[in-house]
Formats: structure tokens, C-alpha cells, sequence
């Protein structure tokens, strides 16, 4: 691939995930029953402060490892809610087997972080048999947000 593809590519993926921010919001509500749901974390730069508080804690008193603190924060978006339950988002366009496994590494954590309940979840625009299987048995949610491709004409 070169350097102007990956700079496209990187493009969607982050356009992809922008688009997503709000919709992953109603789905958690609408399937996973994430009653009074918010935003706890994405990377657009918003990490709710009882996240952000929880997480630290957790690390400083070795309830968590260094790692696994850094990794929370990278998760693509966290939605927490009432009754101390959360979501733990991975977005890609085509997911793989990594985004999966990813989603309920971080899911982990954040269960450790918060003692509450959390649904590690992927969200993509295209998700094929073998990911569809694999997200079923490891309890991942996985919602198909359609991502429309971009022509363009000379």
C-alpha cells in the first residue's frame, strides 16, 4: 500500500468511527438495556472524570496492571450507565478476530475497574461468518453499522 492509500484508509477508519459515536450510544440503549447511558470514554478526547477517577484507583492499587490501565484507555468508546453497567466498544470497519478479542480483554478490565457489569462489544460495517461465530462464543455483542464506500469520478 502506498502512502497516499494508507492516508485514504486511515481517513474512513476515522471517519468511520466518527459516525459511529452516537449510534454505538442508541444501540447500547436499544439492545444491551443500558438504561440513562452516556458517553464514559472516546477517543475524540472525552473521558468521563468517574472513569477516569475508577481507572486510577484501580491501578495505583495494583487491582489492575499498567498495561491494562494504558489499554482501557485506548478503547475505541465506553458506555456506562445506571446500575453500574457498561459497555466496552470496539469500532472497525471490517472486524476481525483482534477487534473481538480486544473488545473483551477490555471488557475484563473494565469489570476489575468498576466491579460492575460490562458487555464488551464490536461495532463494524461488515461482519463475516467466522467473526459473526466467534463473537457469539465469546459473549460479544456485535452490531453491523453499514458504512456507505465513497466513489469518486474523474
Amino acid at each position: 500500500m502506498d502512502k497516499g492509500e494508507e492516508q485514504l484508509s486511515a481517513l474512513e477508519v476515522w471517519h468511520y468511527k466518527s459516525s459511529v459515536r452516537t449510534k454505538t450510544l442508541g444501540r447500547c440503549q436499544a439492545y444491551l438495556g443500558l438504561r440513562y447511558a452516556y458517553i464514559a470514554l472516546d477517543q475524540e478526547g472525552h473521558i468521563d472524570p468517574r472513569l477516569d477517577n475508577a481507572a486510577a484507583r484501580a491501578w495505583r492499587s495494583g487491582l489492575i496492571a499498567s498495561e491494562d490501565f494504558l489499554n482501557l484507555y485506548e478503547s475505541d468508546i465506553i458506555i456506562s450507565a445506571d446500575g453500574n453497567r457498561h459497555a466496552v466498544v470496539e469500532v472497525s470497519i471490517t472486524a476481525d478476530r483482534n477487534d473481538i478479542e480486544r473488545a473483551k480483554s477490555r471488557a475484563d478490565v473494565l469489570s476489575a475497574v468498576t466491579d460492575g457489569t460490562v458487555t464488551p462489544v464490536v461495532i463494524t460495517s461488515r461482519l463475516n461468518p467466522a467473526q459473526s461465530a466467534q463473537a457469539t462464543s465469546a459473549d460479544v455483542a456485535a452490531f453491523v453499522i453499514p458504512y456507505p464506500s465513497v466513489t469518486f469520478q474523474e
